[in-house]
């Protein structure tokens, strides 16, 4: 299943809600509701548009909680004769890839131009980041795992939900200092600890509660068991004997000539986190572990370079839902597409990254935000 290249092809990502109106209207009583979802459709065509799928597509289909919606979207997406899809690390045959598989192609593409630079590797990249095939090809597999996926799916959408409300949360984070500052500051007393921790675990339990997606269950158990794991985490370099800083240095993952003494903290925080992504990604395509260390700045990839931006530049919302993974991860494919639509806040959030940070600039590709579907066309003419 699955061709590598069309040739020609011009890849459309739509966002999640302009998909899903194209459905509504696809499967609506209205005739004039048909005949616009039709029209679009056929607008696509003729011009040599081809509609591009990740995972965090299938992903939102079945977090709906109508099981309508949910056969009506999937339905559509069997129906339709021909469609591109992120290359899974297993290959094209298992259907929908997802970011992590956009970070393994990118990995393997900086591995081969020899360089980490952002511009470089999604060039080398996108000829090979989508597959094509026949909806109903690529479905085949997700309709074959039946609801049995569903209910991971939606497992996953839960995870996410307590995911940003902790990760994003308003709480005292690393100082801003070197390695060289860090080792001299004194360590906190026992009081100290006990004190930060008190302070860590009330604004922890506000901020999921207040600021969290409303449909995270029981919220404040989520940031309780949360800050229960910090304080664990604490413990263990006393318990160990080892200087806590050098402790947390050892367990980053970073290399030797990374940690030297004007080095700033957050800076290696940042490295060590997509490392960790990034070692995840490249063991799912059976790259050399050593070699990602060695070779690659992993917080140089297109997808770690735009993702950062836009957690660091985007404007904060009054709730910080889950489904803004997934919006973050479909501009992740903007590199590898003609055109990405998005929605309001991610627009808005693309537009403040682009103008301040150089290479997210460079890297990310055109986005359109439409308040629907079929006003999309106005964007797609000159493609």
């Amino acid at each position: 299943m699955g061709c590598s290249v069309v040739r020609e092809a011009k890849l459309l990502v739509l966002d999640t809600s302009h998909f899903g109106q194209w459905v509504r209207d696809a499967c609506s009583r209205r005739a004039d509701d048909r005949r616009r979802a039709g029209s679009f459709g056929d607008a696509l065509d003729q011009a040599g548009w081809v509609c591009a799928f990740g995972f965090e597509h299938i992903a939102e289909i079945h977090g709906h909680a109508d099981p309508e919606v949910r056969a009506n979207r999937s339905a559509f997406l069997r129906s339709m004769p021909l469609i591109a899809y992120v290359r899974s690390r297993h290959g094209p045959e298992a259907g929908f890839g997802s970011v992590v598989d956009v970070l393994g192609s990118e990995i393997a593409a900086a591995l081969d131009v020899r360089t980490s630079d952002p511009v470089t590797v999604a060039t080398a990249a996108r000829p090979n980041m989508f597959a094509y095939a026949p909806g109903s090809d690529v479905m085949r597999h997700i309709d074959d795992a039946g609801p049995i996926l569903g209910e991971m799916l939606r497992a996953q959408a839960s995870r996410n939900r307590r995911t940003v409300a902790l990760s994003r949360a308003d709480v005292e984070g690393p100082p801003d200092v070197t390695v060289a500052e860090l080792l001299r500051l004194p360590l906190r007393t026992a009081e100290d600890q006990a004190a930060f921790m008190e302070r860590f675990g009330a604004k922890m339990v506000s901020e999921v509660v207040d600021r969290g997606d409303r449909r995270i269950e029981d919220p404040r158990a989520v940031a309780d068991e949360f800050t229960a794991s910090v304080r664990e985490a604490l413990r263990q370099p006393g318990q160990a004997g080892v200087h806590p800083i050098r402790w947390l240095l050892g367990r980053m993952g970073l290399r030797r000539d990374e940690i030297v003494p004007d080095a700033r903290l957050r800076d290696l925080l940042r490295i060590s986190h997509h490392r960790h992504r990034a070692l995840i990604a490249a063991d799912g395509v059976g790259i050399d572990p050593c070699a990602v260390v060695e070779r690659v700045h992993t917080d140089r990839m297109p997808s770690a370079v735009i993702g950062d931006a836009l957690e660091r530049f985007g404007q904060e919302p009054l709730r910080r839902k889950g489904s803004s993974l997934n919006d973050v991860h479909l501009v992740c494919l903007s590199p590898y597409a003609r055109m990405t639509s998005v929605d309001k806040g991610t627009f808005g959030n693309v537009a403040r990254a682009s103008a301040r940070c150089s290479d997210f600039r460079s890297v990310v590709g055109p986005v359109a935000r439409r308040p629907t579907y079929a006003d999309l066309l106005q964007d797609l003419a000159v493609g």
